[in-house]
């Protein structure tokens, strides 16, 4: 799955919502909008993208995420 803009932002909202998981896998934002969001609100959902990888909410731990994913 794949967004830019806004679609980034609707992109990033389902690869967390409890809903949707399972059904996908990997995505691809580009200029994800929400300048909005408290930085309360974007440290939570940074935990749980990387709790979903398997790795820390880091800088580290989610570049190696993909790096793992991509060159096993």
């Amino acid at each position: 799955m794949a967004g830019q803009s806004a679609g980034a932002t609707s992109v990033a909202c389902l690869m967390v919502a409890d809903r949707a998981r399972g059904s996908l896998h990997r995505a691809i934002l580009h200029s994800a909008v929400n300048a909005c969001a408290p930085v309360g609100h974007a440290a939570r959902t940074t935990a749980e993208v990387a709790a979903a990888g398997g790795v820390p909410a880091a800088r580290a731990g989610l570049l190696a995420a993909l790096i793992h994913r991509h060159h096993p």
